[in-house]
């Protein structure tokens, strides 16, 4: 009796186990089957394409711009990189991109140019890009704050690094180039100098007793006279003739001496 009730059981175990493995593992294969599928579709979407954008392009863009720029890479800075459209799906394949066309006149400011996306050597996009360029130079500052009129010397002076496009006016990369100017008006410490700021300083002021000279390829003849005018250096002013009481137009040599040809 005992027999046949285990035999019983066991049969009924066996029945369970056969009926799970034909309902329940086929609906497991089938769901794993499924992701399989999911994650094999999504594999291949990823593999086939890719997507470029402005920190792909920006370095190459970059590249160009010093390649073909006439300053030296130390002094530039490229910023501001953006790119039209702002992604490119591409599909894989030997790519090659090329940004030889950029539009600009003299690499200052704004550049923008035209990149063309190949693949496998057949044209897939192009996309515009475009950033700027700052030029930076060492030029002439002050170092402290001037008042006007001050003429300036070598400890007045300091070198600092300025970008290019905002300095308005000529500027000066050496001190001897401004040193003995005048300042036409007071300036701050850090100031960049241009031309628009200096003057050469008044040599020869208005009442000054100075000596005329008049010069000839033969002969040299000085005589006293008074100035009718402030001049600076190479300036031409107007100075009388003591002895005659004439005025003539002379050119300012120093501070006691103008000259006039004849």
């Amino acid at each position: 009796m005992n027999c046949l009730k285990k035999r019983h059981t066991l049969s009924r175990h066996a029945s369970l186990r056969n009926l799970f493995q034909v309902l329940v593992i086929p609906i497991l294969v089938t769901v794993m089957a499924g992701s399989s599928a999911y994650a094999l579709s999504r594999s291949d979407d990823a593999r086939e394409y890719s997507i470029v954008d402005v920190n792909h392009l920006a370095p190459l863009f970059r590249q160009a711009i010093i390649e073909q720029a006439p300053w030296d890479e130390e002094e530039m800075e490229v910023t501001g990189v953006r790119i039209f459209p702002k992604k490119v799906k591409i599909p894989e394949g030997r790519l090659e991109i090329d940004i030889s066309t950029l539009n600009t006149r003299n690499f200052l400011g704004k550049i923008t140019g035209t990149i063309k996306i190949k693949i496998d050597g057949i044209l897939q996009k192009r996309v515009r890009i475009a950033g700027r360029v700052e030029i930076f130079r060492p030029v002439v500052c002050v170092s402290c704050s001037l008042p006007k009129g001050h003429v300036l010397s070598e400890e007045d002076l300091q070198l600092t690094r300025h970008p290019l496009s905002k300095i308005r006016g000529r500027f000066f990369q050496t001190f001897d180039k401004v040193t003995g100017l005048e300042l036409k008006r007071s300036v701050r410490a850090g100031q960049i100098l241009h031309d628009q700021l200096l003057t050469p300083p008044i040599m020869v002021h208005r009442g000054d007793r100075v000596t005329i000279m008049a010069q000839s390829p033969c002969m040299t003849v000085s005589t006293p006279g008074e100035a009718r005018q402030n001049g600076a250096y190479g300036a031409f002013i107007r100075v009388r003739n003591v002895t005659t009481q004439r005025e003539v137009f002379a050119k300012v040599l120093n501070s006691n001496t103008v000259i006039v040809n004849f």
